[in-house]
Formats: C-alpha cells, sequence, structure tokens
C-alpha cells in the first residue's frame, strides 16, 4: 500500500509524511499549480484529468488551486499511487482510470474522484482488485 510519502513524491512535494492527515494544510492552503502540472506531466491521463469539474475554474495564470481542487488531486493521486502499485505499468493505470465499470455504476474511476463517495467507491474497488474478488 502505497504510503503517504510516495504520494507526496508523486504529487512533486517530496515530503516525507507522517500520514495523510499531514496533507490537511496542504488541502487548506492550495496545492502549487507547479505540484499540479509537475503530476499532470506524470501521468498518461491528464487531458482526462483536467475536463474533471474540480478544475474547472482553474486558470492557466493561477499561483495554487483552490482547497476544493487540492483534495480532487489528493484523491486522484492516492488512487493513481495505489493503482500502479496494483498494475505495474503507467499505461495499465490509465487504461484503467478511462474504463466505464458495471460494479462503479457504468462509470470511470476518474470520473468518481472529483467526491469523496466516489473516491471510496474506486478505492474499495482498487481493494476487491488486489485480493482478487469479484465485484
Amino acid at each position: 500500500m502505497p504510503t503517504a510519502s510516495d504520494v507526496s513524491r508523486l504529487l512533486k512535494l517530496n515530503l516525507e509524511m507522517a500520514d495523510f492527515s499531514s496533507f490537511v494544510p496542504f488541502i487548506r492552503n492550495g496545492f502549487s499549480r507547479q505540484c499540479f502540472d509537475e503530476f499532470l506531466s506524470g501521468t498518461t491521463i491528464a487531458s482526462a484529468i483536467t475536463r474533471l469539474s474540480a478544475f474547472d475554474n482553474l486558470a492557466e495564470d493561477a499561483k495554487e488551486l483552490s482547497p476544493e481542487a487540492s483534495d480532487c488531486l489528493l484523491r486522484i493521486a492516492r488512487v493513481y499511487a495505489e493503482a500502479l502499485e496494483l498494475f505495474g505499468e503507467k499505461e495499465d493505470v490509465a487504461q484503467w482510470m478511462v474504463t466505464k465499470s458495471l460494479t462503479l455504476g457504468d462509470q470511470t474511476p476518474l470520473e468518481l474522484l472529483d467526491t469523496t463517495v466516489g473516491f471510496e467507491l474506486v478505492y474499495h474497488e482498487l481493494k476487491r482488485l488486489q485480493y482478487g474478488i469479484a465485484g
């Protein structure tokens, strides 16, 4: 299971985090735009991520994300890190994140990550896949 520090490195924060509660101040203050852009550049699904409603009002010249967009980015990074551990390849993660799933109500995992409830559904789906449990 990816640690908070693993996710920190994925977000290019490069901070050693004790646990996920360490992200709270970063979320409240808003992740930097650079953090967002660097995370996107490390994925193959950047265009799909930027279409999420959480990033609708993100101006090109914004210096930081809103707390809501930062929270969404953390959810995406956590799922991405977990899926990367499961699938092993970025391309396989990208394919899984943008493929509709019947167990997720015929939505893609990425489509659900703009809400906390959606994150929980996707995270549980990943856990089922890890343990070989059918959805």
